[in-house]
Parts: structure tokens; sequence; C-alpha cells
């Protein structure tokens, strides 16, 4: 499951305008949506758990991440 993903939900909600690309590598994972998102992540077969996260706090323009205020 290492490499490169494109995301297609957050939180639910598919309308995502732009699908950014996330990485895992080595039970880490990290995106960049706007604001810089990283933590940890387990891989177990064709599950991930991922938790916590932890993101960086910029100032994004609407309508660039919806849900997010």
């Amino acid at each position: 499951m290492e490499g490169t993903w494109k995301l297609q939900r957050i939180n639910g909600n598919t309308d995502v305008p732009t699908h950014p690309e996330v990485t895992i590598e080595e039970e880490r994972l990290s995106y960049s949506y706007g604001n810089n998102y990283f933590g940890g992540c387990k891989v177990d077969g064709d599950n991930l758990t991922i938790g916590p996260l932890a993101g960086t706090l910029m100032y994004i323009m609407p309508p660039l991440v919806p849900g997010e205020g």
C-alpha cells in the first residue's frame, strides 16, 4: 500500500475540488490540501488505519477546503 494515492473523500465528503496526493511510506502518511497534514498509519492487509494526524494552520481562501473552518 506504500506509494502515492489520490484523495477521493474528506470526512465522507466526495466533493473534493482537487484530488490531492496522499503519500504513505513506512507507517507515515502525509498530504497537502491547502494545509499540510501528516501522521502515523498502519497497513494490515487491505485495511488502512490513520491517526492521529497533525497539520499546519495556514490561511486558505474559501472554497478550497470545504468543511474546514
